[in-house]
């Protein structure tokens, strides 16, 4: 990457970074004034590189950072799903979590490549929590949730989320005595929210952010549609298998099993909805009823990848895949799939849906991908009949098999386009693969880019 694809937003955490560099202060600071910006973690990460060296090396050395810090994720994903998953699928797993498409905003100086890990570095403290409850687990889950919020603000549910989850896996009789620091946190926290609540500025615990607790309705008309399709086009990007199997277990085991795989059942079934509910409500008012920017959720990809690990591992939740299939059939059969020319940074699924259209044997796209997830779930659910070693083995393979070149098509698309100032964002030079080739000449359209400036979240 030679070039800004979304500059303003890139040149705030830059901007930032290097003021952190020269006074050595993480107070957000832009131009001399102080900004309530809270995502300041990625601008902390960036600061001895916009310190030691000069604007274009620094933009370069951002990039690299930007690798590691997205193929990290790795770890904390392997550390949860050995919580609950034999070592073996838990280490498949990990490596299908940096196999998606949203690697594309590696390419980008934006929070996503710092937020990914702090999101599973905060889930596995809030699972060791809630399966092993002490006042030392509680502290690090807060630690973790506070990590995550000022990587991104947008994680401020997750503080929600936790407590309900203890509530949902300890029961209102035993929840205060197993976790004390956690009521004492959220005791602290009614106390601060009801003042500012009972004031009208509860909007200031976002910072900058607060608008989006304040203009429209947090559940405005449409909400309900626009998330069940959010969460239609994560799973597209996931090759859908992982969200029939994924969304069937963890529906599936809500009360019973293992406490370590009840408690990240319990956790990814409350984390799921919120999340995509607050995505869809931000969409919806700062974008408008088509704006659908998928990368705000490619933090469930890690969630439900370890849950349909279990599904393959334990019995198969047969009844909760024929949910989740009749659900995405259902849903995405609304979605119209435009065509983007070049990439859309905020929806790397995206690049896929020429491709869609065109293999779409003269039905509606969505209706396309509907028909294509019913025959999923079919085979998911005809899995029962298949020895598990082999189930295992091929949905491990096609899973990584789209993922990865749906990845490699979406970097390949990045690449060869061009910013909204019609400069090409790189050099000529990137890597390919006879899969994109195909997904290429299946779809060939302009490599001209539609990386407009977006709001910030």
């Amino acid at each position: 990457m030679k070039e800004w694809t979304v500059q303003t937003d890139e040149l705030l955490y830059t901007k930032m970074a290097r003021h952190i560099a020269e006074t050595g202060s993480p107070l957000p600071v832009l131009h001399g004034e102080h900004v309530g910006f809270l995502g300041i973690v990625y601008s902390i990460v960036l600061a001895p590189f916009y310190g030691l060296l000069d604007p274009v090396a620094a933009y370069d050395a951002a990039h690299v950072v930007n690798a590691v810090l997205f193929a990290s994720t790795a770890v904390p994903v392997f550390l949860l799903g050995r919580r609950f998953l034999p070592r073996e699928c838990a280490l498949v797993v990990a490596g299908l979590s940096i196999a998606i498409p949203w690697a594309v905003n590696t390419a980008t100086a934006m929070s996503e490549s710092a937020a990914y890990p702090a999101f599973v570095w905060a889930v596995l403290a809030c699972h060791l929590a809630l399966a092993e409850p002490s006042s030392r687990h509680d502290l690090l889950a807060i630690g973790g949730l506070a990590l995550a919020f000022f990587t991104r603000p947008q994680f401020l549910v997750l503080a929600a989320v936790l407590p309900i989850a203890a509530l949902a896996v300890d029961g209102p009789r035993q929840v205060f005595g197993r976790h004390r620091v956690l009521a004492g946190a959220v005791a602290v926290a009614v106390l601060v929210v009801i003042p500012l609540a009972a004031l009208g500025e509860t909007h200031r615990l976002l910072g900058d952010y607060g608008v989006t607790a304040t203009e429209g309705s947090l559940l405005p008309s449409g909400v309900w549609k626009s998330a069940a399709l959010h969460i239609d086009t994560v799973a597209v990007g996931l090759g859908v298998i992982p969200f029939l199997l994924g969304a069937a277990w963890v529906y599936s085991n809500l009360r019973g099993g293992p406490i370590a795989a009840r408690a990240f059942a319990v956790f990814t079934g409350i984390a799921l909805p919120l999340l995509v509910l607050e995505t869809a409500s931000y969409d919806l008012r700062f974008g408008g009823p088509d704006v659908i920017r998928d990368r705000y959720l490619l933090y469930l990809s890690p969630l439900l990848f370890l849950a349909s690990g279990a599904a393959l591992v334990g019995r198969l939740p047969v009844w909760g895949i024929v949910g989740s299939t009749a659900f995405f059939v259902g849903t995405v059969a609304l979605a119209d799939f435009p065509v983007v020319a070049g990439i859309y940074v905020d929806s790397a699924v995206t690049v896929l849906n020429g491709v869609i259209r065109d293999v779409s044997p003269g039905l509606r796209p969505g209706n396309f991908v509907a028909v294509c997830g019913l025959v999923l779930g079919a085979v998911c659910v005809g899995l029962r009949w298949v020895p598990r070693p082999v189930a295992m083995l091929g949905v491990t393979l096609v899973v990584f098999a789209f993922t990865a070149s749906l990845t490699g098509y979406a970097f390949e698309r990045l690449l060869t386009s061009h910013t909204p100032a019609g400069v090409p964002v790189n050099n000529g030079a990137w890597i390919t693969s006879p899969v994109c080739r195909l997904l290429r000449a299946l779809r060939p359209v302009p490599m001209t880019s539609d990386c407009a400036r977006q709001p910030l979240y």
